[in-house]
């Protein structure tokens, strides 16, 4: 019987393919594929695996025909279960080689694409997958969202508008300036670092407030360059706040050399109602800005109070002086602070954009998120099935998923296992610093390794009155984070040394010693990065845009819902950093029903004690 091409062409392959990895790639050229992807696979043979095991060293930027040729030839004398240590060889390779990411994962691809070929055409027996341990394998089904749902966007959940960033030297994160053309002249930086100077030195101002001053600030410069046409050369601070020339010396008020009482008179009203106007021109820019940002009356308050503090700054010279005592003398001064009581009146009665109860979730439920992202964890090995829920198969997970998975758990721990505080408490949690180990007692805290008896160290939270909001009013605080012990007999500490050991600096190093850090670039966290964090976490386990604001009203609603002592609650608004005031008017977004429930008890048992009796 004659043999068909193609019968001749596979056996062909399969006797070539059994010699060595040069037979085996020349098989592999001979697939249907892109010319691109058999150039790029060439590539990596030829310029990183050949010289990696001790072959020939291509001389220039591309390797000619003749060092190509001597290269692949140089791969005749390895077998072909050569080809399953090439991924470990190249990555080392990698490794010492300036590469960037993407580059890393190109080749990393196009190789085990030449591996998988091998062995699923079975030129190659694939390795044997190592037993793992019992621990690992928990399989943890339904990793993503289910087939035919996609994934769902964050984006906006709670309100707001999307545009393209306005702000001075505005940044995206890792690509640099949005707008490479911008920068801050001369004069423009020496106002920002001199205002910066005067709200510690005059107004012993937080280093938070300061940097939420300078963004609005900045955001209102670029909206200015960008909308309104200034050129960046010319901006300055008192582009958005004008100066308004209000003392007037005794020598302006000289009249034939002599003083004249009715002149000055006359140059005060002036400059008054001058400044006056200026205040109300200024005042409606302000405005036309707020329109164009959107948002609600609570962020718009914000941005005027900054531009307040800014007009503070301006005005410094002319602020207590005789004819404006007080800061509310000052015309623009004045203006502003009647624009930020509108908005905050407009802010106590205008409902929130999006209901407490659309972005927020019992407090059960949202223990049981932390137990999934400690399930997910710990789980090496994970089920995979496609639509109808018909098992497909097992695969073993990434080590950066696990990692992250790790991190994701005890972010969400630290503001679970004990009253939330506020998010710059955890994306500013440093080692040594704000989270310390060892034990505090009488008021005297002893570092571990200083103890007698280093296994009964705790971990706790150490805050200085600088280290967060209400500092100054609360002072020196310190918390103890409970050392939870969960189902499979874990504990919360075990998970904390396992990220410092093990995860924190998993793939490189970390140039910070803030506990928690990026994903991918290991950077310091912002408010927004934790923001988003904790609402992604929502939303995937719950659906909801549950946000690390929503969890401290969540966790004060329990606490009223569940019927908390006074001592309970006292202790929570101390452990939380707000007044009960606060407490009640801020955080407790208890159901009116429930708020109710005390006084509908109280009158049914009246109403049964008169008509049981009558």
């Amino acid at each position: 019987m004659k043999k068909t091409a193609s019968n001749t062409s596979n056996k062909t392959i399969n006797q070539v393919a059994e010699q060595n990895v040069f037979t085996l790639y020349s098989a592999y050229l001979l697939e249907p594929k892109s010319a691109k992807l058999n150039t790029k696979t060439t590539s990596i043979l030829v310029r990183y695996l050949v010289p990696a095991i001790g072959g020939p060293v291509p001389k220039g930027v591309r390797a000619t025909p003749e060092e190509i040729k001597t290269a692949l030839d140089f791969l005749q004398q390895y077998p072909p279960s050569f080809l399953l240590e090439a991924p470990q060889l190249l990555e080392q390779v990698f490794s010492q080689k300036e590469m960037d990411k993407d580059t890393k994962r190109s080749f990393r691809s196009t190789i085990n694409l030449f591996v998988n070929w091998a062995i699923a055409k079975e030129y190659v027996q694939a390795p044997e997958k190592k037993q793992s341990e019992p621990k690992e394998q928990i399989q943890y089904i339904q990793f993503r969202a289910p087939s035919g749902q996609g994934k769902v966007k964050t984006n906006n959940y709670h309100g707001g508008s999307n545009k393209e960033p306005w702000a001075l030297m505005a940044k995206k994160r890792g690509e640099g300036l949005v707008y490479p053309g911008d920068y801050i002249n001369k004069d423009l930086e020496s106002e920002l670092s001199d205002f910066e100077d005067f709200r510690i030195d005059r107004y012993n101002c937080a280093k938070r407030t300061i940097e939420i001053e300078l963004k609005s600030i900045h955001q209102i410069l670029g909206w200015l360059h960008r909308a309104k046409k200034i050129p960046l050369e010319e901006l300055r601070l008192t582009t958005i706040i004008p100066h308004a020339h209000l003392i007037i010396s005794r020598e302006e008020c000289l009249k034939k050399k002599n003083f004249d009482y009715n002149l000055q008179i006359s140059k005060k009203a002036m400059a008054r109602e001058n400044a006056f106007a200026e205040a109300n021109f200024t005042k409606n820019l302000i405005l036309e800005y707020l329109n164009f940002i959107g948002g609600t009356p609570r962020n718009k308050e914000r941005i005027v109070k900054s531009a307040i503090a800014l007009a503070k700054y301006i005005f410094r010279e002319e602020i207590g002086k005789d004819d404006y005592p007080k800061e509310q003398d000052i015309p623009m001064i004045s203006r502003l602070q009647q624009l930020s009581q509108i908005l905050n009146k407009q802010q106590k009665t205008t409902s929130a954009t999006i209901p407490h109860h659309r972005k927020s979730v019992p407090w059960e439920d949202a223990l049981q998120v932390l137990e999934k992202l400690r399930i997910r964890a710990n789980t090496h090995v994970c089920r995979v099935s496609q639509q109808g829920g018909r098992y497909i198969y097992s695969r073993q997970r990434r080590d950066n998923g696990i990692i992250d998975d790790l991190q994701h758990f005890l972010s969400l721990g630290f503001m679970t296992l004990m009253p939330p505080d506020r998010s710059r408490t955890y994306y500013e949690l440093e080692i040594d610093k704000t989270l310390v180990q060892g034990i505090y007692q009488g008021g005297l805290f002893i570092p571990k390794k200083e103890m007698n008896n280093p296994s009964q160290a705790l971990w706790y939270i150490h805050l200085e009155p600088e280290s967060y909001k209400t500092g100054r009013i609360y002072g020196e605080w310190w918390g103890q984070v409970p050392n939870a012990r969960f189902g499979d007999g874990t504990t919360f500490y075990e998970y904390i040394d396992k990220w410092l050991t093990e995860g924190r600096e998993f793939e490189q190093k970390c140039n910070h010693k803030f506990f928690f850090r990026g994903p991918r670039n290991y950077e310091p966290l912002n408010s927004g990065d934790w923001r988003q964090r904790i609402k992604n976490i929502f939303v995937r386990e719950t659906g909801k845009p549950v946000t690390a604001k929503e969890l401290r009203k969540m966790y004060v609603t329990y606490l009223k819902d569940s019927g908390a002592s006074e001592a309970e609650l006292e202790a929570a608004a101390y452990a939380m950093h707000h007044s009960r005031q606060m407490q009640s008017q801020i955080y407790d977004e208890q159901d009116r029903m429930n708020k109710m429930a005390p006084i509908l008890d109280f009158n049914e048992r009246v109403w049964q004690k008169v008509l049981s009796s009558s």
